[in-house]
């Protein structure tokens, strides 16, 4: 179930995440990243079926690692005729034949999971004695039936046999399928019944064909060979690149490092090998022409050209290069010296550190030829720097003389200035001393007459002023006198009005009262009241008559006693009335006299 579930998840995300399937992708595929997370190597105290397939992952991947760096590397080693370093260092050829070859681990272990009475004493036995010749196969005497030991490429494991044949042998029985089919879950429905109707298929075609051969393929190793045999495909079309990780620590802990376990992680993953070889190779290469191009610089020493002088190419750069490289090289017991290099039929091979030795020579001898020109630069600069020096100070020199001169003159200049101007000024203060006098004179009597002319326009304008005021408040009086006559008759005119409407009115309601009751009644009435009925009436009317005349009276005595000073609400009211009728006044006279302005001029014109 986690299987087919683990496939599905990858198949839909890969459907999601792939590009859209367009005309110009499917002529030309896009290239992809691939990060591959390989098994490490495991040896433990007991080693089971799962540390053997882990361990033939490793010596599939490390044959693919030596493959991918060693294996050129040896092919143009032997092309060039140069030494060759022990191959077998890094080889495991031989291991993988052990394992996956014929009568091999894994295909003895398919056959015995063939056989009826199949099980892993015979399994161990039958696999020592089919290849007891080879060296990677161990077996030793002390070893029980069911152990057996192969020497991997990092160090050797002893395997216990024990399930290795049940464990291969993947039975799964029909009804648990069936069962596990019937599940709520629509995915695990899915998936089991697909994978039943598989079942079903490969058991026609097992029962057509009836090989024995078809029966190695429900093995675990069968299925397993075939998906690693499928991811190294894959690897083969790519350009691949290999990161060793190594665990510093089994406690996790920060800036620590436990040696021992590092080393053992170095060792099992083959690193050690790989930098050993690395060391005892050459690593970098140059073609003879190159050498002689880029380091020709190193060859312009007289002795060294007398020396190489009539030589082939191949026997000058090794003549040269063991000349330049003599510090690098060791010294053998019996006399000799190791060379740093080793020369092929078209290339130099160097070892880590000779063709830096080589750049470092030449830097140096770039170093002090710079250093010549430069020094060359500076001479020629200093020269240069010099003239101008002297140059500026010749100028400076003439510069300073004619500042001296110049000096002197100014100071002679300066002299003759001050003499001529003390004897302007002399002249130019008697001059003043007139012209001031004589100013003064004409400016005293401007003053004096331009305050008189200012005296009388003073006088004018007091004059018009004051005639001006007394005209306003002889207006003002007259206008107070007119309003106040004004009030008067109007209230003696409301106090007339309304005593005759008092009598009409009292008139009226007597009137009334005679004519709206009988005669008979009028005189009963008039016979038990005959007088206080009339006499109440009249009475009323009189007091009416002398209320309304007391308060005209109020009125006119207070428009007589009207005061233009006083701020009272009354008195600003009639002085707000009074300044009106002035304004009216005011503007009905100057309508007039534009009147007679215009009446002159039209007469004027006739």
């Amino acid at each position: 179930i986690y299987s087919r579930i683990f496939d599905l998840i990858v198949d839909r995300i890969n459907e999601f995440t792939m590009q859209p399937e367009q005309t110009e992708i499917a002529l030309n595929p896009l290239s992809h990243i691939s990060l591959l997370d390989i098994f490490g190597f495991e040896n433990f105290d007991i080693n089971r079926f799962e540390q053997l397939c882990i361990n033939y992952t490793n010596e599939k991947l490390h044959y693919k690692f030596v493959v991918d760096n060693f294996n050129q590397i040896h092919d143009e080693y032997i092309e060039e005729g140069v030494d060759l370093f022990d191959f077998k260092l890094v080889d495991n050829s031989e291991t993988l034949h052990l394992l996956e070859g014929t009568n091999g681990v894994i295909d003895t272990l398919n056959e015995q999971c063939l056989l009826p009475k199949g099980n892993d004493l015979s399994f161990v036995f039958t696999l020592k004695k089919s290849r007891i010749d080879c060296p990677k196969l161990i077996s030793k005497k002390l070893h029980h039936p069911h152990e057996f030991g192969v020497d991997h490429f990092t160090g050797c494991v002893h395997y216990d046999a024990r399930s290795f044949v049940q464990t291969n042998q993947e039975k799964l029985p029909d009804d648990l399928l069936e069962c596990a089919a019937g599940s709520t879950n629509a995915l695990i429905k899915d998936e089991l019944r697909k994978l039943l109707s598989s079942r079903d298929a490969q058991s026609e075609v097992t029962k057509a064909s009836k090989k024995r051969k078809k029966e190695t393929n429900k093995t675990v190793l069968h299925k397993f060979q075939r998906q690693l045999k499928g991811l190294l495909s894959a690897m083969d079309g790519t350009r691949t690149r290999y990161i060793r990780c190594i665990k510093a620590n089994a406690n996790m802990i920060p800036k620590l490092t436990d040696h021992a376990n590092t080393m053992k992680q170095l060792e099992c993953s083959g690193l050690m090998t790989a930098l050993i070889i690395s060391k005892e190779s050459y690593p970098q290469k140059l073609g003879y022409e190159f050498i002689v191009t880029r380091y020709s610089c190193l060859m312009r020493d007289n002795g060294l050209n007398e020396a190489i002088a009539g030589m082939e190419l191949q026997e000058r750069v090794r003549y040269v290069l063991a000349k330049w490289l003599k510090p690098m090289s060791k010294k053998n017991r019996d006399g000799t010296r190791t060379m740093p290099f080793a020369c092929g039929k078209t290339k130099v091979f160097f070892k880590p550190g000779a063709q830096d030795r080589l750049e470092h020579l030449r830097l140096q001898f770039f170093e002090r030829s710079s250093r010549t020109i430069q020094s060359w630069f500076r001479m020629v600069a200093a020269r240069k720097a010099l003239s101008l020096r002297k140059g500026s100070m010749y100028r400076v020199q003439s510069f300073c003389r004619m500042a001296l001169v110049r000096l002197r003159l100014e100071k002679q200049s300066f002299a003759a200035t001050n003499i001529s101007a003390w004897i302007r000024c002399r002249l130019a203060v008697s001059k003043f001393v007139t012209q001031r006098e004589s100013a003064i004179v004409i400016q005293s009597t401007f003053r004096r007459w331009k305050d008189e002319s200012v005296l009388e326009r003073m006088k004018r304008s007091a004059l018009i002023a004051q005639a001006a005021v007394r005209m306003a408040l002889i207006r003002i009086e007259i206008r107070r006198q007119h309003a106040a006559a004004t009030i008067i008759s109007c209230c003696w005119r409301c106090y007339s009005s309304q005593r005759k409407f008092s009598r009409e009115i009292a008139a009226r309601e007597i009137h009334k009262q005679w004519h709206c009751h009988s005669k008979a009644e009028v005189e009963a009435e008039r016979q038990q009241q005959p007088k206080a009925t009339d006499s109440k009436t009249f009475q009323n009317i009189e007091q009416s008559s002398q209320d309304f005349d007391q308060e005209c009276q109020n009125f006119i005595e207070t428009g007589l006693n009207l005061d233009v000073k006083s701020p009272n609400a009354a008195n600003l009211a009639l002085l707000k009335r009074v300044q009106e009728m002035e304004e009216k006044d005011r503007l009905r006279d100057e309508q007039m006299k534009e009147m007679q302005l215009t009446f002159k001029s039209r007469v004027a014109d006739l």
